[in-house]
């Protein structure tokens, strides 16, 4: 039987050759032996060494940078309450492309008899011209939003208070209101917490700075950044 295994399996030197190769501390000593030599190679050429370490470093920097774009437009969470919740609204006449522009009459009547969510909020991205006192004047992005728009998200504003219900009324004396977004509160009205109730001229009309929006909060669209929301009365 012993010679019948040695046949099968060879000299008992050869076989414990092949236990110690597959151990742990062969495989250490196999890739430190791979490291120094490659890193001999290296040294005795330079140009081929300085061509790898940009190579890599223009790949790993790339890489990033796409990671990094992705995530922003497509994988980061909106700053809102449950927004694995959100649904957007599309209309598309046949054979067209898909849309999400619906007039305010209709967004009134979907409102009104919704059924199927526990809210319907609108909002629509304008362009403002801004100025006023200590204000430098300059066009800006920005959003008209119906009055349940910060409440339905569940966004609570840093500063002040955000646009509701009263102030998305055309009687109503608050519906000249501005929330500003942090990053314009900081970079163009220097953080002043004295800002709230200070007046503002947005497309030639006046509105009273009302609540700075949460630092986290962009809006509902990945990528676009309003500077200013105002109520849709307005």
């Amino acid at each position: 039987a012993t010679r019948a295994a040695r046949i099968e399996l060879g000299s008992t030197a050869s076989v414990k050759d092949s236990v110690r190769d597959v151990g742990w501390e062969h495989m250490l000593e196999t890739t430190w032996g791979d490291v120094r030599y490659a890193a001999r190679t290296l040294r005795r050429s330079p140009g081929f060494t300085t061509v790898a370490v940009l190579s890599l470093a223009l790949g790993i920097g790339a890489n990033t940078a796409i990671f990094n774009l992705i995530n922003t437009l497509m994988l980061r969470s909106l700053p809102v309450s449950h927004p694995e919740q959100l649904v957007q609204l599309l209309s598309r006449y046949p054979g067209e492309p898909r849309l999400s522009s619906f007039s305010w009459r209709h967004y009134e009547h979907f409102r009104d008899h919704n059924r199927s969510f526990s809210d319907l909020v609108a909002v629509s991205r304008a362009r403002f011209q801004v100025t006023g006192e200590g204000v430098e004047p300059e066009t800006i992005d920005g959003e008209y939003v119906a009055g349940n728009f910060f409440t339905s998200l569940g966004v609570r504003p840093a500063l002040g208070r955000v646009v509701d219900a009263q102030d998305d009324r055309l009687e109503s004396a608050t519906a000249a209101s501005a929330v500003v977004s942090w990053s314009y509160w900081t970079n163009r009205l220097h953080a002043d917490p004295a800002i709230i109730g200070t007046a503002i001229i947005v497309n030639g009309a006046p509105a009273t700075i009302i609540g700075v929006a949460p630092q986290e909060f962009f809006g509902l669209q990945v990528g676009m950044r309003p500077s200013v929301w105002l109520p849709a009365a307005m």
